[in-house]
């Protein structure tokens, strides 16, 4: 079964590493990010702005059956 990771900032910086690294490893990465790449699964979202965390959640919650990391 393939494992699932959601990780912010898949962008740049560590974030983009560590995407790299799990997706080498044969995950399925879902990004957040606030300018989400086309070919990359994930969601838009500007997580400083406190507001918008509860409905990405929800959002995250009902795509995903489980979150691995």
């Amino acid at each position: 079964m393939t494992k699932t990771a959601v990780i912010t900032g898949i962008t740049s910086g560590i974030g983009q590493a560590i995407k790299t690294r799990l997706e080498a490893e044969q995950w399925r990465v879902l990004g957040i990010s606030r300018h989400l790449p086309v070919d990359q699964e994930g969601y838009e979202a500007d997580l400083s702005h406190l507001d918008s965390v509860e409905p990405l959640a929800s959002r995250i919650s009902a795509d995903c059956k489980s979150i691995d990391a």
